[in-house]
């Protein structure tokens, strides 16, 4: 489903915080609802080099794309184990390197197979990564896939949480694919202290899982 299927084009959004852009394949869809620029943060350097790549081969040149190679979470300055998960799609083992996580998958998800070992990476926080890069905390739209630490991301986001109008987020609703994997209720819990209001979730097949819109309550 499209961000315009889910009425997200009416928002306005004119600029986007894309935390795990992954290969930025929703570069389009931001061109779709008229974004006019987005920073892309990618943790897994492998993955981020074929972000580069992939961003010039979209060559989308409506949208300004502000590429970054960090791992966001809710600490500043230390080392963190990043999990590398080459996972499954549509129940065939491929090299999908978005599954990669703080977190250590559930072998009952992934299997043995897909992990491909670990790796330390620095982290810092949403809100000291925008300050270091002099980026400022004015953005429309967050967009956060990063497999289950999503609300790691957010804790450490509260300046950016007093800006946004939209959030698009995955969630965990059961039987997470990873351990220690917040449920959906703790990321509502935090928004709602924000003033977000939970719209609309996407779920996928198993429906366990999927992206959820929240809106800045007026």
């Amino acid at each position: 489903m499209s961000f315009n299927d889910r009425g997200i084009l009416s928002k306005d959004i004119g600029k986007v915080l894309h935390i795990g852009a992954d290969r930025g394949g929703e570069l389009p869809q931001y061109k779709d609802i008229g974004v006019d620029e987005v920073v892309w943060i990618e943790a897994n350097p492998e993955v981020y080099n074929e972000l580069l790549e992939n961003l010039k081969i979209m060559n989308v040149s409506e949208v300004k794309s502000l590429p970054f190679n960090q791992l966001i979470s809710d600490k500043d300055d230390v080392k963190l184990d990043f999990n590398l998960y080459y996972g499954w799609d549509a129940g065939h083992l491929v090299g999908n390197k978005g599954m990669s996580s703080l977190l250590k998958a559930k072998n009952s998800w992934w299997g043995s197979e897909c992990y491909k070992g670990t790796i330390q990476l620095n982290s810092l926080t949403v809100d000291t990564f925008l300050e270091r890069n002099d980026l400022g905390y004015n953005f429309d739209m967050l967009n956060i896939d990063t497999q289950g630490a999503e609300l790691m991301v957010l804790k450490g986001a509260s300046k950016v949480l007093e800006n946004v109008k939209v959030i698009n987020c995955e969630v965990t609703f059961f039987n997470p694919h990873y351990h220690n994997n917040p449920k959906f209720d703790e990321v509502n819990s935090l928004l709602q202290q924000f003033g977000f209001k939970h719209i609309d979730t996407e779920l996928c097949l198993e429906k366990n899982w999927g992206d959820a819109i929240f809106e800045k309550s007026l």
